[in-house]
């Protein structure tokens, strides 16, 4: 009898370290399954933060509008993306066969508010009124400051960097552009000191 209880002790014992082993194989198993799926879960969100940041990234273009002149068979105001040039808004205006194009910086950034004059062949452009035409200068040489693009105001005007010039297009736009040349001063960066090395190449015509 006591013999029998010892093997059915026994037996007992090797079912339970079954079951145990069963048990602990399965909650391993549960484990990884649930890392895996984690971590799958994390690189998603992370791929999806990426593309969302990308988009973002991407501005939309931001209208413009330009006047042509001259010798084109379509001469107006066209409006346009900031960031394109001479030869783009030439494709609207359609150069007539008379056009000598050759005078115009085909790849100079179109500005807003900027004329690209469009000269007969034969007629030769002043260098100053080309400037003034498609570069935001006026006629005296001075930047304007409600016309001329960042990388204008950075390569014309002294201790005006990229960022300081972008800063100069931003107010222009939230105000409505500068009434008067000092009021460059309100832009955050250019002090009295900055002020006094551009006011005499700056205008607001």
């Amino acid at each position: 009898m006591l013999g029998e209880d010892a093997r059915v002790k026994k037996a007992l014992a090797v079912v339970a370290a079954v079951v145990i082993f069963f048990i602990g194989f399965k909650y391993a198993d549960y484990r990884h399954n649930r890392a895996g799926g984690e971590e799958l879960q994390t690189e998603e969100v992370v791929v999806e933060e990426t593309a969302q940041k990308t988009v973002e990234e991407k501005e939309e273009p931001v209208p413009i509008f330009v006047h042509v002149t001259g010798a084109v068979e379509n001469p107006g105001v066209f409006q346009m993306n900031s960031g394109d040039r001479v030869f783009q808004v030439l494709e609207k205006a359609h150069p007539t066969a008379q056009a000598d194009i050759n005078q115009l910086n085909l790849a100079q950034t179109l500005v807003d508010g900027g004329k690209v004059v469009v000269p007969k062949l034969g007629e030769q452009l002043p260098e100053t009124a080309t400037a003034a035409n498609s570069l935001g200068f006026d006629t005296g040489g001075k930047v304007n400051i409600n016309t001329a693009s960042v990388n204008e105001l950075d390569q014309r005007l002294p201790g005006i960097g990229p960022s300081l010039a972008q800063r100069i297009v931003d107010y222009r736009q939230r105000n409505g552009g500068f009434k008067a040349p000092e009021e460059i001063m309100e832009v955050s960066g250019i002090g009295d000191k900055r002020y006094e090395q551009i006011k005499d190449l700056i205008t607001v015509r």
